[in-house]
């Protein structure tokens, strides 16, 4: 209940329930554009940031690296989703597209949320980064989820084609 109250007035409570949120936008903005460096990220080294591996890594990484490296993240992120929507085109089947489609908004959604409650844009609710956050049932899920969508892309592709032979 605090978390939504919360996040509609953030600066009702700056040391208590938005304390995390507090914290993880000083750290956003203190990356400036190229970052301070792993050494020189006070937030994430003096733990003023909590959860800085698991929930707030995007803060972290943009405490670190910027926005530069902020950017690069989400352009890969671009990159997935966007290869995970073209599998929507070559699925052999409709089940293979619906499939894919899930995985590609579920991959989205999770991106999506996880930044926006780490800038402040959205409520804290615990959704982990893909690929970035520390931890395992997380991480094993979204490789299943990848490894699903190379497989429907696979099988979209048809039969390979045997090499023509020379003799």
């Amino acid at each position: 209940m605090q978390r939504l109250t919360s996040f509609t007035n953030p600066s009702q409570d700056p040391s208590g329930a938005t304390y995390n949120v507090t914290q993880s936008q000083i750290a956003v903005g203190s990356g400036r554009t190229t970052g301070r460096g792993v050494s020189g990220s006070s937030q994430t080294n003096f733990d003023y940031l909590p959860e800085h591996a698991t929930d707030f890594v995007f803060a972290s990484l943009a405490e670190q690296r910027g926005f530069v490296g902020a950017t690069i993240l989400l352009l890969l992120y671009l990159l997935v989703v966007w290869r995970a929507l073209n599998t929507i085109a070559v699925a052999r089947d409709m089940f293979s597209a619906i499939v894919a489609g899930g995985i590609a908004i579920g991959l989205l959604f999770q991106i999506v949320v996880n930044v926006g409650m780490t800038i402040g844009m959205a409520p804290v609710t615990g959704i982990p980064l893909p690929f970035v956050s520390a931890g395992g049932s997380s991480l094993i899920m979204n490789l299943i989820a990848i490894g699903i969508l190379q497989a429907i892309h696979a099988r979209g592709r048809g039969p390979l084609r045997s090499p023509a032979r020379l003799w």
